[in-house]
C-alpha cells in the first residue's frame, strides 16, 4: 500500500506543469525511499528525471515497490481541483487500478476525495549516467526561462558556449541573430558554492548561517528542537503564498518590493532578523552567474526543449546546466528554500529534484548496438553495395549508405561518428550498423534528398509526402538547406501574406477555368498536423482558412493520408489507411473561424451594400439616371448574399474570393438585360469608390484571420 502526504499541493502542481509538455504517460515507480519518474518525450530526444524523496513528505509510506501509471493530462486536472495550501494525500493499493487523492483545507473544514484511473504503461528503465562534466553553470532560474524564451523568437536552435569569458546563449535566425552574454561574478560564486551540499548535518542537526554581522558562526541546533511561533509560521505562509509563479518579473518591480519591505518596521527584533535572512534567501535567484569549468564547451540544442525545460523554474530560484562537448546537457533543479516558510523547509529541501536531459544536436534518436545478428532484414530500395554504413530503422529496415555522404550534410552523423566504439562491435554482412529511431519512410525521403536532390519542377500536390519527410529529418539531424528548401516550398503554398494568397489562388485555376486547389496544394488537415507537430506556426493561418471553405461534414471526415509514401513491407501487405482527422479542438476552432468569416461578409452588406449611396461626383446623380448606380450596387448585393453559402462561387465560405467576385462585376460585361449581353451601369465614380471599399476589406479580412481560428490564443 501506498500512503503519501504532502503540506502543500501546490508541490505536486508546479511539478506536474513543469514536465506535462515533454511526458503524456509516465510510471511513477514508488519504493520505500522515494517516489521517482524516468521517462522520453515521444521523439526520444528528452530525458526527465523525478525524484521525490520519502523524507519530504510528512508522512509516508509504501509497503513494497509499486509502479503507478498515470497520464499526465489527467492528473493535472486533477490536482486543478485542490487549493495551493490544500494537503494533499496519495493512497493507492498494492494491486488497485485507481489512484486516491484527498485534498484537506488548512482548517478542517474541507475535505475532496477524487480517484483517477491508473495505466499499464511498458516503459524501459532509463536514467541518466554519472558524468564528469567538463563545464557546470549555476544561474538564476528566471534568467534561464527569460534567455530561452527570448531566442526563440529568433531562431529553433542555441548554441551555449561556456568559457573564461562567461556563459553565452546564442541564436541564429532568418531574420536576425542574437546572444546573450552572461558573466561571472564573486558574489555569484560564494552563493552558489555549496549549492550541491546537502544543508543537513550528520545526526539531524543543521549548520546556521553567520549573522547579518558577520560574526562566528552560530552552534548546531538540533531540528527536533527547534519550534516556531504561531506569528512566524503564518508569517511564512503568507510568504509563500505572495510567491509570483512568473519568474521572470521585471527586477524594477522587485527592487520597489524590497523597498516597501525594508519601510515596514518590525515590532520584535527577533522576527525582524528571520525575516532579513529569509529576504537573502529569497533572492537566490537574483541576478549572478557561477562557472566551474576544466575546459572550453560549445554545444547546439533545440531551443523547442529548452524552453519547455524552463518551465521548471516554477520549482525553484536557480537551475544549473551540466555539460560536456558530445555529452548530452544535463539540467537540474530542486526546491529551493526561499520558496517555502521556514518551518517546512526540512521537509521540503531534500523533496524534489528534477533533471532534464536533451540530446546534443538530437543526438539520442541514434544509438549503436553491439548485437552480432539481425534476423530479417528488408533491405530498403537505397542500398549501395559499395556503402560503408547501414541506417537501421522500425522493424529491421536498413538502407545501405554511405558515411561520408552523412557527415558532409549532417553535424549530427558527424558527432556520432566521431565517437570511439567498442572492440568487438557488431556488424550486419560486414558492415557497421547504426538503429534510428525514425519512420522508414521519412529516411528514405532524405537520404533520397542527399543523393539526388531535392526539385519541385511545379506545384504538385504529392510532393507533400517528400516534403514533410525531408523537413521531419533535416531539422532534427540539423541538415539547413535541406530543411530550407522544404521551407520555401511551404510558404509558396501557405502564404503568409495577402499578395502570396492571390498568387497561389489565381495559379490553382486550370486552363479550362476549373478551381483546383488540391493538385497544386496538399489537404489543409495535413499541412495543418505538420505545422503542429514541427512548430511551425507560420502556416496555420492560410491552412486553417484553406480548410474553413470545406463544409462542416467534409472538416469533420477528415484526409486521406498523403499519397507517395513509400512503406516497409509493400504497401499490398498492409491493411488500409484511416482517414487523418482533426483533434476536436481544432475542429471547433476551424468551425468557428469558418462561421466568422461568413459572419463578416454579412456584416460588409449591412454597412457598404444596403442602401448604398452614390458617389459624392457621381454623374448619374439626376433625376433621368440617378437610378442606375443604386440599381447596380443592388445587383453586387444580391450575388454577395448567394456567394456567403457559396452557391454563387462554389467556394464555401469564402470572403476573400466574394470581395474578388464584387469588384469583378465593376468590369464584367457578360450580364444580360433580357435582350442582350451588359455590364453594371455604374458611373467610373461609384466603381472606383466600391472597389477602394473591397479592397480595404480584403486587407481587413487577412489580418482577422489568425483572430478568427484562435491562433492568438496559442
Amino acid at each position: 500500500m501506498l500512503e503519501a502526504k504532502l503540506d502543500q499541493a501546490v508541490v505536486l502542481k508546479r511539478l506536474l506543469d513543469a514536465i506535462k509538455e515533454l511526458v503524456t504517460d509516465a510510471n511513477f515507480e514508488c519504493n520505500e525511499e522515494a517516489i521517482t519518474l524516468q521517462a522520453m518525450d515521444n521523439s526520444h530526444v528528452a530525458l526527465v528525471s523525478v525524484k521525490l524523496d520519502a523524507v519530504g513528505f510528512k508522512k509516508y509510506r509504501c509497503d513494497r515497490p509499486m509502479p503507478l501509471g498515470v497520464n499526465l493530462g489527467s492528473l493535472t486536472k486533477v490536482l486543478k481541483c485542490a487549493k495551493d495550501d490544500d494537503i494533499i494525500t496519495l493512497k493507492a493499493g498494492d494491486d488497485a487500478d485507481v489512484l486516491n487523492l484527498t485534498y484537506e483545507a488548512k482548517n478542517s473544514d474541507r475535505i475532496a476525495e477524487y480517484d483517477m484511473k491508473l495505466m499499464d504503461i511498458d516503459s524501459d528503465t532509463l536514467g541518466i549516467p554519472d558524468t564528469d562534466y567538463d563545464a557546470r553553470v549555476t544561474m538564476p532560474a528566471s534568467e534561464f526561462a527569460r534567455i530561452v524564451k527570448d531566442l526563440s523568437t529568433l531562431g529553433e536552435s542555441v548554441r551555449i558556449e561556456v568559457s573564461k569569458e562567461g556563459v553565452r546563449f546564442a541564436s541564429d535566425g532568418e531574420g536576425a541573430n542574437g546572444s546573450v552574454l552572461l558573466k561571472q561574478t564573486d558574489a555569484a560564486r560564494d552563493k552558489y558554492a555549496n549549492y550541491n551540499e546537502d544543508d543537513e548535518g550528520p545526526s539531524g542537526t543543521k549548520d546556521e548561517d553567520e549573522d547579518e554581522e558577520g560574526g562566528a558562526p552560530k552552534k548546531k541546533v538540533k531540528t527536533e528542537d527547534v519550534e516556531m511561533n504561531d506569528e512566524d509560521e503564518q508569517e511564512g505562509e503568507e510568504e509563500f503564498k505572495a510567491k509570483s509563479d512568473d519568474e521572470g518579473e521585471d527586477e524594477q518591480d522587485e527592487e520597489e518590493g524590497n523597498k516597501k519591505k525594508r519601510k515596514k518596521a518590525p515590532t520584535k527584533s527577533k522576527p525582524a532578523a528571520k525575516k532579513s535572512k529569509k529576504s537573502d534567501e529569497g533572492s537566490e535567484g537574483d541576478g549572478g552567474v557561477s562557472i566551474e569549468m576544466n575546459q572550453h564547451v560549445t554545444l547546439t540544442f533545440s531551443l523547442k526543449y529548452l524552453v519547455n525545460f524552463a518551465k521548471s523554474s516554477t520549482l525553484s530560484h536557480v537551475v544549473q546546466l551540466m555539460m560536456s562537448n558530445d555529452v548530452p546537457l544535463l539540467l537540474a533543479t530542486g526546491f529551493s528554500s526561499g520558496w517555502l516558510p521556514a518551518n517546512e523547509r526540512e521537509h521540503f529541501l531534500l523533496l524534489t529534484v528534477v533533471q532534464f536531459s536533451i540530446a546534443l544536436l538530437s543526438f539520442a534518436h541514434m544509438t549503436r548496438t553491439s548485437t552480432d545478428g539481425h534476423t530479417g532484414l528488408i533491405k530498403a530500395g537505397i542500398w549501395f553495395e559499395d556503402g560503408n554504413i547501414i541506417l537501421v530503422v522500425g522493424d529491421g529496415i536498413a538502407f545501405k549508405v554511405h558515411r561520408g555522404q552523412l557527415e558532409r550534410h549532417s553535424e549530427v552523423f558527424r558527432d556520432l561518428f566521431s565517437i570511439p566504439q567498442p572492440d568487438k562491435q557488431g556488424l550486419i554482412e560486414g558492415c557497421p550498423f547504426v538503429e534510428l529511431h525514425d519512420c522508414p519512410s521519412d529516411l528514405f525521403y532524405l537520404l533520397t534528398a542527399l543523393y539526388d536532390g531535392l526539385y519541385f519542377k511545379k506545384p504538385y500536390a504529392n510532393d507533400f509526402t517528400a516534403i514533410s519527410a525531408v523537413l521531419r529529418l533535416s531539422t532534427k539531424y540539423f541538415i539547413d538547406h535541406l530543411r530550407r528548401r522544404c521551407m520555401h516550398r511551404l510558404k509558396v503554398d501557405w502564404p503568409s501574406t495577402l499578395k502570396a494568397w492571390d498568387i497561389r489562388e489565381r495559379e490553382a485555376v486550370d486552363s479550362q477555368g476549373r478551381y483546383t486547389p488540391r493538385d497544386s496544394c496538399a489537404h489543409p488537415i495535413l499541412v495543418i498536423q505538420l505545422a503542429l507537430e514541427l512548430g511551425l506556426d507560420s502556416l496555420l493561418p492560410a491552412a486553417f482558412y484553406d480548410l474553413s471553405r470545406y463544409g462542416p461534414s467534409k472538416i469533420y471526415l477528415g484526409a486521406a493520408p498523403s499519397p507517395g509514401t513509400v512503406h516497409y513491407p509493400p504497401k499490398s501487405q498492409l491493411p488500409s489507411t484511416a482517414l487523418v482527422k482533426l483533434s476536436s479542438e481544432h475542429f471547433y476552432r476551424t468551425l468557428l473561424g469558418r462561421e466568422s468569416a461568413q459572419g463578416y461578409i454579412a456584416r460588409f452588406i449591412e454597412k457598404e451594400l444596403a442602401d448604398r449611396p452614390v458617389a459624392r461626383d457621381c454623374v448619374n446623380d439626376n433625376t433621368t439616371t440617378s437610378h442606375l448606380c443604386s440599381q447596380s450596387f443592388y445587383f453586387i448585393r444580391l450575388n454577395i448574399l448567394r456567394s456567403v453559402g457559396g452557391v454563387a462561387c462554389g467556394r464555401d465560405g469564402d470572403p476573400l474570393y466574394t470581395l474578388i467576385q464584387a469588384m469583378e462585376m465593376l468590369t464584367r460585361t457578360d450580364f444580360t438585360d433580357g435582350v442582350q449581353q451588359c455590364g453594371l451601369r455604374m458611373c467610373h465614380a461609384c466603381k472606383a469608390e466600391f472597389s477602394k471599399v473591397a479592397l480595404l476589406a480584403r486587407e481587413e479580412v487577412w489580418s482577422l484571420i489568425p483572430e478568427w481560428f484562435g491562433m492568438l490564443l496559442v
